[in-house]
């Protein structure tokens, strides 16, 4: 269990970075648009979710076996199903959200929602943490 745990600091630990991604890059955007684009290639985003989502599965899915929460994995799975979705809208929007201000709510939203799913990550593998350490004892 204690690989379990270290998975489940690390998954905490991407998923806040995917959530000051989120927060930062409009940020960066407009006051250093060159390093701006870089940040928010979606190559970043790419490996940030494939991180995320390798790091879910070692850490709360197997850990599921165990202690059978259905909240610890509702959790984990609707936040990574955010997370995906304002990926692919980001992705597939036809529009560069950052630069068009009609679409400022549209960002804004896409933020806000990438945001809900970086904390329902987080709080995925905090339950994981508790319920394994229930477990155990």
């Amino acid at each position: 269990m204690k690989n379990n745990k270290l998975y489940d600091f690390i998954g905490i630990l991407f998923s806040f970075l995917c959530g000051i991604h989120c927060i930062v890059t409009p940020i960066l955007i407009i006051n250093f648009p060159a390093l701006g684009e870089k940040f928010e290639s979606p190559w970043v985003q790419s490996v940030l979710l494939f991180l995320i989502a390798g790091i879910f599965y070692q850490s709360v899915y197997k850990s599921f076996k165990l202690h059978k929460s259905k909240l610890t994995l509702s959790l984990g799975i609707s936040g990574f199903s955010i997370l995906i979705f304002t990926y692919l809208f980001e992705l597939f929007s036809g529009h560069d959200a950052h630069e068009a201000t009609a679409h400022h709510h549209d960002e804004s939203l896409t933020i806000a929602l990438a945001i809900v799913g970086s904390v329902l990550m987080i709080s995925s593998h905090l339950f994981n943490i508790k319920f394994c350490k229930c477990k155990e004892n």
